[in-house]
């Protein structure tokens, strides 16, 4: 079914009421003008138009929108341009260990998910500076300045379109004191 700007199955419960499921069209990016043509040849098939493109819609094909996926951490870049970590592999298996000077850290990371990674949210906390996780966000990157000496342990997680929570990436980090 078309509605005012969104696309969504109605599926037939066992009493005859519907549940109203957008699950297979979150991936779909919005669209002004589209409209649902049912193939009268072909039982589960839709096909979903607009001005520039077509969409072929199977509702035989399960959607598995509880796939786990992993939390990456990218890079880590400390003082805004020495990169300490590029992102190639694991994560060092021994904590990071950074001089007294260097008080500022960037951490970029990701989630591969591939319906529409844009929409990928993430939430932080930073075990040693704060003191609960943050409110979910869609940017992919995180500054602290100003640390002081300590051990701190970075962690970030994402979920998908889907609403579906990834791992948890885990940077830990210590900042020596001045002496």
């Amino acid at each position: 079914m078309v509605t005012q700007g969104e696309l969504g199955v109605g599926v037939r419960q066992v009493d005859s009421t519907y549940i109203w499921k957008r699950d297979p069209f979150l991936r779909i990016e919005e669209w002004d003008d589209y409209c649902a043509y049912p193939d009268p040849l072909q039982r589960n098939i839709t096909w979903i138009g607009c001005i520039d493109r077509v969409i072929r819609y199977n509702e035989a094909i399960p959607l598995k929108t509880d796939q786990d996926f992993p939390t990456l951490i990218r890079d880590v870049f400390i003082q805004g341009d020495s990169l300490v970590y590029g992102g190639a592999g694991l994560l060092p298996e021994h904590m990071l260990t950074l001089r007294s000077n260097y008080k500022s850290i960037r951490v970029n990371y990701a989630a591969p998910t591939f319906d529409d990674a844009s929409k990928n949210m993430y939430q932080y906390m930073l075990e040693g500076y704060d003191s609960e996780w943050s409110d979910w966000t869609g940017e992919t990157y995180r500054d602290f300045t100003g640390l002081s000496h300590g051990t701190y342990r970075f962690m970030v997680r994402s979920k998908n379109i889907y609403q579906h929570t990834g791992s948890t990436a885990v940077l830990e980090f210590k900042i020596l004191p001045p002496f």
